[in-house]
């Protein structure tokens, strides 16, 4: 039994939450980003955070953990350095977002943020919704150097691929264009 998620729900919580069959009535796509560079986002995104961002989550369920986990994050990333941080902070791991317990890929689109409004774009004409996107509105930009460009840190980069295996690979699927599941007929848009 998994527990229940305290970030952005997985498509396995989704799918237990509605149940299967209401699950594949619908066209389910997500976003992934390079591993190694969301783990150096989430480094300054916790270093830039403050006490009271994190006291005013409004969380209905498990408040009080959600609370002491991003406190513990937000002053762990501004006491350590970045490549200190990364060795000890463990991010959720990408492929959690998008398979079920054995491994097997849930959605039926997944998309590169960094090609966040044309892949969108795509994923929504592929199940029938043409819309124009010219762009998405993104609040909160990452505005950090590329993690190969921190001195010490790019000495780590092989170790943190390894640590990352599988969302690597996850990301190699979307590196080129928007990745479609064969296993799962394109649903008509409701």
């Amino acid at each position: 039994m998994s527990t229940p998620s305290l970030g952005h729900a997985t498509a396995l919580e989704i799918r237990r939450a509605i149940g299967c069959a209401e699950y594949q009535t619908l066209a389910v796509f997500g976003f992934v980003r390079h591993p190694i560079e969301k783990l150096v986002s989430s480094y300054f995104f916790s270093r830039a955070g403050s006490v009271r961002r994190v006291l005013n989550i409004k969380a209905i369920r498990y408040r009080v953990l959600k609370i002491a986990k991003n406190l513990l994050r937000l002053f762990s990333a501004k006491v350590l350095p970045l490549p200190v941080w990364c060795l000890v902070y463990r991010m959720r791991s990408c492929t959690e977002y998008f398979c079920d317990t054995s491994g097997h890929i849930i959605v039926d689109h997944m998309g590169c943020t960094e090609r966040l409004g044309p892949d969108l774009a795509a994923i929504l004409s592929r199940v029938g919704m043409d819309v124009d996107i010219d762009d998405v509105p993104h609040t909160n930009r990452s505005s950090h150097s590329r993690p190969e460009d921190y001195p010490i840190f790019r000495h780590l980069i092989p170790f943190f691929e390894r640590r990352y295996k599988a969302d690597i690979a996850l990301h190699r699927k979307v590196e080129h264009g928007v990745w479609e599941n064969q296993d799962v007929p394109v649903r008509p848009a409701r």
